[in-house]
């Protein structure tokens, strides 16, 4: 499975903590450098990094269906949309990939 990641705003130090746990987990990242390159995607994993209106905003130009969608936030509470921390990927991604969802 593909693992994607939005083109959002966020720091870099953020998306190296995040890309090194994935990695760290034997999976890689392929960083979207637009939304355009987002409408052609047909499958995967889409990791949204950010905050709430960051996954409304991505979600709009979504065009498949078969694409999972997980919400990072880059503070260290949930908010209403995210499901995962990047102190909490790790286990996230773990749970995902076994199906426990």
């Amino acid at each position: 499975m593909d693992i994607l990641l939005a083109p959002t705003r966020v720091e870099h130090s953020l998306l190296r903590k995040i890309s090194k746990t994935v990695n760290s987990i034997g999976l890689e990242i392929k960083r979207l450098k637009d939304f355009e390159e987002l409408r052609k995607v047909q499958d995967g994993l889409l990791l949204i990094v950010g905050e709430d209106r960051d996954v409304l905003k991505t979600l709009h130009y979504l065009k498949s269906r078969n694409l999972l969608v997980l919400g990072v936030s880059k503070t260290e509470n949930n908010s209403f949309l995210m499901e995962a921390t990047a102190e909490s990927i790790e286990d996230t991604l773990k749970l995902l990939f076994k199906g426990d969802y």
